[in-house]
């Protein structure tokens, strides 16, 4: 009988994957070293490998059995698992080794088992899960879950997805659909972690600036919206309620400042399509409130804003309106007593 002295030096630990046709794979893994005794080569002897889920207890996964009886020689060995007892390891899977030399249990530092992780895999036919529910393949269905066994989708994934770098290679994400389950949501941040954009079930958020029909999202003033194009809705509200606001006074000269405002026709230099409209300088001398100026420098009317002079305008000149009115009824009463007078007067040269 060995002592527990036995000695086993690993010169190699290779493993290698053959493919043998379309469903089936054939796994082996190349075990080569050498074993000693007190100090002393062993000369012949028998070797048992197994594989476990653990390092302790746990599933066996493999014995080699009476496989590799007689395969000491002169205290070298040099075996194949899988090449006579089939192995059947998932790939990147963590696995214990261990190993019998002539009916005696071999320790590694220690411990009965030694680890490895396989990288090599049969191929799947079927569901299979990875560590309990890290990942999940639902071969029926065709879908894939990490974190949960039951994926509703082609991809569900229960937890938070970092992304260090590109996507398709060209910062593209490529999805067709999209699911959150409640109350999940979905960030978009930067480097920095700051957000810029946020999906969960009651709506989208974004941060910072958002540029439709344009690559350069900076075309978007800092915390609104730029568009490319035109923009149709339904309606638009403006936030006007009292409490946001202070210093409220009225609008006063309304009619004069609106009298110099110039409407024009002209033609858009990016594509010809004709419009109408005034120019943002032009307007900035009268209503400065009403121009904005981005970082290029390129100025922006903001119309509705031009919505209360006008209205301011409106009224100052209705009340300009009723004061001709008044005026002219005078007027016309002043009129009627003329020909009144005049008439006292001609049926008086009559006598």
């Amino acid at each position: 009988m060995m002592s527990k002295k036995i000695k086993i030096c690993f010169f190699y630990f290779l493993f290698l994957f053959f493919v043998s046709g379309v469903s089936a794979t054939q796994q082996l893994i190349s075990l080569q070293g050498k074993v000693e005794f007190n100090g002393n080569l062993v000369d012949d002897g028998n070797i048992r490998v197994t594989i476990h889920d653990a390092p302790t207890g746990g599933n066996l996964i493999f014995d080699s059995g009476s496989d590799f009886d007689n395969t000491i020689n002169d205290g070298y060995f040099d075996i194949m698992l899988g090449s006579d007892t089939e192995l059947r390891l998932n790939l990147s899977r963590n696995y214990w080794l261990g190993i019998a030399v002539n009916g005696q249990d071999l320790n590694f530092a220690g411990a009965e088992r030694k680890q490895f992780q396989s990288p090599v895999g049969n191929k799947i036919s079927g569901d299979f899960t990875i560590e309990t529910d890290t990942f999940h393949v639902d071969s029926t269905n065709k879908r894939v879950g990490i974190g949960t066994t039951s994926p509703s989708t082609a991809l569900d994934i229960d937890g938070t997805i970092t992304v260090s770098n590109n996507i398709l290679g060209a910062n593209i994400v490529e999805v067709e659909d999209i699911r959150l389950r409640t109350p999940t949501s979905l960030y978009i941040r930067t480097a920095d972690d700051e957000r810029r954009f946020r999906l969960n079930p009651t709506g989208v958020a974004i941060y910072e600036r958002l540029a439709v029909g344009t690559d350069n999202p900076s075309d978007a003033p800092a915390s609104g919206l730029y568009v490319s194009g035109s923009v149709q809705a339904n309606s638009f509200y403006y936030s006007s309620d009292r409490s946001l606001k202070k210093d409220i006074i009225p609008i006063n000269g309304a009619l004069s400042k609106i009298s110099q405002l110039e409407g024009i026709y002209f033609k858009w230099k990016e594509n010809g399509k004709e419009s109408i409209g005034m120019l943002a300088q032009d307007v900035e001398k009268i209503f400065p409130e009403a121009v904005n100026e981005d970082s290029k420098g390129l100025k922006t009317v903001n119309y509705g804003v031009l919505v209360a002079p006008l209205i301011k305008a409106l009224q100052e000149q209705q009340k300009e309106i009723e004061e001709l009115k008044k005026q002219q009824t005078k007027i016309d009463n002043l009129k009627e007593e003329m020909r009144a007078l005049k008439s006292q007067i001609e049926l008086l040269n009559k006598e």
